[in-house]
């Protein structure tokens, strides 16, 4: 009997199918993909071009991803749907994680453009290729960096955060270091400063610069889980801070819009003035009886 495992399938558009595959294919590097797994997808069979799966890189799971808590860890292969071509061809295989990253470059590069307070810029870019790593050089809003021997909270306006696309991408959400003083209850204050994401939103959609306004929205504590209920704050130390100072003295309160910064994530957009031309309003008066023939006069009338 054929032994089947439950992989995490990507397609071109960086969508994720859970389908499950004779366990043999699964664990076998690059293989040929069955034809009912194409049409499945919504996939077009050519004659000359067939589709291969190819395993995705692994990377080291981390307590600071996603929401499933510490030592959560991949039962399932990843594995991505490529477009295999003909070696007289001379061309590369198509790259679905490629495709996402250059979509992530130019929704990263509107976020600059909308915005006055974030600025993400791409480093170590190879050439010819999308960025894979980036650094949110600018949070520019208030945020809490530390409490003070008093459990006063200590305030600054500027904040920078590593992006970094590896290996398990689009599959995984990105990998987060922040790296300018933070506390915040889903942010690790000290070493190795990792960053709680929500994994469920990275995988229904979420894209990189969804994910700097909720980082921007974690700054101004608009957006915290401080509560010893799953999932779990990543920092402990600041989440008791949260829950036994900060709440009971108004500091921050998101149930109560007590944040510490109110700046917009993105430019307001400027309404475009509307000029309303009134219409003119028209009555029909019937002259009296006995006039022959009938007369209707028009009269105008101004609103």
């Amino acid at each position: 009997m054929t032994a089947w495992t439950e992989c995490h399938i990507v397609a071109l558009d960086g969508s994720q199918h859970a389908i499950a595959l004779p366990a043999a294919m699964a664990s076998r590097g690059v293989v040929r993909a069955p034809d009912w797994l194409v049409r499945r997808l919504g996939l077009t069979l050519e004659v000359c071009a067939g589709w291969t799966l190819r395993p995705a890189g692994i990377a080291a799971a981390t307590a600071s991803q996603g929401t499933e808590g510490p030592g959560a860890a991949h039962s399932r292969p990843t594995l991505y749907l490529v477009r295999a071509v003909m070696a007289a061809a001379g061309k590369a295989p198509h790259d679905p994680r490629e495709d996402r990253l250059h979509a992530e470059w130019q929704r990263v590069q509107q976020l600059n453009h909308d915005s006055d307070h974030v600025r993400v810029e791409p480093v170590n870019v190879l050439a010819g290729s999308a960025p894979e790593h980036y650094v949110v050089a600018l949070f520019h809003c208030r945020g809490i960096v530390g409490a003070d021997s008093c459990q006063k909270p200590i305030y600054d306006t500027t904040h920078q955060v590593e992006i970094l696309c590896d290996d398990a991408f689009p599959a995984e959400p990105p990998r987060l270091g922040w790296v300018t003083p933070i506390w915040h209850p889903n942010i690790q204050h000290a070493e190795p400063k990792g960053v709680c994401t929500n994994k469920p939103e990275w995988l229904g959609g979420m894209g990189l610069d969804d994910l700097c306004r909720q980082l921007f929205e974690m700054v101004q504590y608009k957006n915290y889980h401080a509560e010893m209920v799953p999932p779990f704050p990543l920092d402990q130390e600041a989440a008791r801070w949260v829950r036994e100072y900060a709440e009971p003295r108004g500091i921050v309160d998101k149930k109560r819009g007590l944040f510490v910064d109110d700046k917009p994530f993105t430019r307001p957009t400027v309404p475009t003035k509307i000029t309303v031309v009134r219409p003119e309003r028209r009555a029909i008066k019937i002259l009296p009886k006995g006039s022959t023939p009938p007369r209707i006069k028009v009269v105008t009338k101004e609103s």
